[in-house]
């Protein structure tokens, strides 16, 4: 309201002199330097409103399964397909033995649908399978808009930064937790890694003070191991020379 107010005195002002200065008789090409005038004065500077910011559309997810993004990476000479909600930043990642539309929707459906529901929107970049017309047509059939990326002057897509950033967090843990299992001669599949690596994140990391896990099922699930227990097999499990898968995956 300050803001309007400022500028419709402005306004008066600039046309108050105008007035005053044909009445005058100053020139027409004189009157043109009257803003000229106003912008250089130091006094009138200093109440300048501020100049608002451009607006722009932008689609906004308002609510957990409203806006899935999904990107492919590749790690170990593997290719993995990473799903990421956009209001929660809940994430799964699984692996794509290919790269055609109908892999590409039978990890969707096996890993994301079959829990969470069909989206409303999938946003990808320009992947082959994603443009296909059988995903296309599957898409239609569950109701789902895809939303392509574009790109920029660099060739830097231009809606898909949240996926990619969450790729680079999982490579990094993926292959630290590797790299560390080797250490200890713990035989992990590569693919349980990513998939471990992937759910880890959705427990730990934090948006305004909450994880993905507390806004999607309402609580933080409970840890692998805690080291206060007093089960005698979680606390001689240490000691074993061939451990067994859970505590593989305790360790």
């Amino acid at each position: 309201l300050l803001k309007a107010l400022h500028e419709k005195l402005w306004h008066e002002a600039f046309e108050g002199m105008e007035r005053f200065l044909t009445r005058l008789g100053v020139p027409d090409r004189c009157i043109e330097l009257v803003k000229m005038v106003i912008q250089q004065c130091a006094h009138c500077n200093a109440f300048t409103p501020v100049p608002r910011r451009p607006r722009f559309g932008a689609e906004l997810a308002s609510h957990f399964g409203d806006i899935l993004m999904v990107d492919l990476f590749y790690l170990w000479n593997r290719q993995y397909m990473l799903m990421i909600d956009e209001a929660t930043r809940y994430k799964v990642s699984a692996r794509c033995t290919t790269k055609d539309a109908e892999q590409l929707m039978h990890v969707l459906l096996n890993w994301w649908i079959r829990f969470f529901g069909t989206p409303r929107v999938i946003k990808s970049d320009q992947e082959g399978g994603v443009k296909a017309d059988e995903f296309s047509l599957a898409c239609d059939r569950y109701s789902i808009h895809r939303q392509l990326a574009g790109s920029d002057e660099r060739g830097e897509h231009t809606t898909t930064g949240l996926v990619e950033r969450h790729i680079q967090l999982v490579k990094l843990a993926a292959l630290k937790t590797e790299h560390q299992c080797k250490a200890q001669g713990l035989n992990i599949d590569q693919d349980d890694i990513v998939t471990e690596v992937t759910m880890h994140q959705n427990f730990m990391l934090e948006y305004g003070g909450y994880t993905p896990a507390q806004a999607v099922l309402g609580n933080n699930p409970r840890g692998l191991y805690e080291p206060t227990t007093d089960s005698i097999a979680a606390n001689s499990g240490a000691l074993d020379k061939t451990p067994d898968t859970m505590e593989k995956q305790i360790r």
